[in-house]
């Protein structure tokens, strides 16, 4: 019992150092996506109108009807109270579920999303990432519960309102519900045989696949209904190395190391490799990534191999073409000509912990 109440101790720590953290860095002016949703929640007029006439993807539907209620003009802190509550709360869910594999790996989770500078930023800002978050970290935690045999009863309806709730705060939770669903179809399937697998899948998920079917259909009814269609803010042509260098700044933002270069990936598949390798066993439900490789198979060295060349085919494309984002960004600073930054600078610098001021 001492040691569940320090636990717990140390928990409530780590989330009031988040809690901090978030409100120092909502003291600025809202940005320009956030200024936008205020602007577009202001003329929507009322709460059935963030529903009908904002048919926009720059519409998170909470977060715009949070707008309306504490008004156009409140102060900044006030305008993002709702990111900040919401993502206060997702580092005590993460720290509950990394704890279901060990108490210090539950805090060492809680301290990631605490300290995460793109986490606090996301949690500072008046947009629909953090309750999506905190929508899709419950959804996590309800379902290794009920993997691992602990639910007393179906978590089912319980998801489907962590989808339904998270999909009108940030429209890419329909693509963290088919993440989820992999989860738990292979883990099934993995551990009862495939027919097994496709029935308890469904069992479970089907009132979450009925939310999310409503929350389409209002959406894509309201955008027909209004004549115009759906809009898109902006719509880069897709690109691998643009992909690529999204993510590793987003890891690196992440961890709070900016620049990391793409070929680290590759360091993933041969961790995979290596475990299985060396007779790391995971557990049943976090098995399924490794069964791909046996050990020492043709398939492991064959990765190998394809490893080596996708790294040097990184370097020398980055020797050749890919200017590194910090010259970039000194370049647009001093007003010299270059090319303008992708979606992914904007994604970055929009995480960097300047903008937490």
């Amino acid at each position: 019992m001492e040691n569940r109440r320090r636990w717990w101790l140390w928990l409530g720590a780590l989330a009031a150092i988040g809690f901090a953290l978030r409100v120092a860095g909502s003291l600025g002016g809202l940005w320009l996506d956030e200024a936008v949703s205020a602007i577009h929640a202001r003329d929507a007029g009322t709460p059935m109108g963030v529903f009908l006439q904002i048919n926009h993807d720059n519409n998170h539907h909470i977060n715009s009807l949070w707008m309306q209620l504490v008004g156009f003009g409140a102060a900044p802190p006030l305008t993002r109270a709702l990111s900040i509550a919401t993502s206060t709360a997702a580092i005590v869910i993460a720290g509950l579920l990394g704890a279901r594999r060990s108490p210090l790996l539950g805090l060492i989770t809680a301290s990631l999303f605490a300290l995460s500078p793109i986490l606090v930023t996301l949690g500072a800002e008046a947009r629909g990432y953090a309750p999506m978050s905190l929508a899709f970290l419950t959804a996590l935690l309800l379902t290794d519960r009920w993997l691992a045999g602990d639910a007393r009863h179906s978590p089912a309806t319980s998801l489907a309102l962590c989808f339904f709730l998270g999909a009108f705060s940030q429209l890419i939770t329909f693509f963290a519900f088919f993440a989820l669903a992999g989860w738990v179809f292979f883990t099934l399937w993995h551990r009862d045989g495939f027919r097994s697998a496709v029935l308890g899948s469904l069992k479970l998920l089907a009132p979450s696949i009925i939310a999310l079917a409503l929350v389409a259909a209002i959406i894509l009814g309201a955008a027909a209904a209004g004549g115009k269609g759906f809009k898109f803010g902006g719509w880069d042509p897709f690109s691998w190395m643009h992909y690529l260098r999204g993510i590793s700044e987003m890891v690196g933002y992440t961890l709070g190391f900016p620049d990391v270069a793409v070929a680290w990936f590759a360091l993933v598949p041969a961790l995979v490799v290596f475990a299985r390798s060396a007779g790391y066993r995971a557990s049943r439900s976090t098995r399924l990534p490794f069964s791909p490789f046996p050990p020492r198979s043709p398939c492991s060295i064959r990765a190998m191999s394809a490893m080596r060349v996708i790294i040097s085919w990184y370097r020398w494309r980055c020797s050749s073409s890919l200017p590194r984002w910090a010259g970039l960004g000194s370049s647009q600073a001093d007003g010299s000509a270059g090319s303008p930054p992708s979606a992914s600078d904007c994604s970055a610098r929009a995480a960097s912990p300047a903008m937490w001021s």
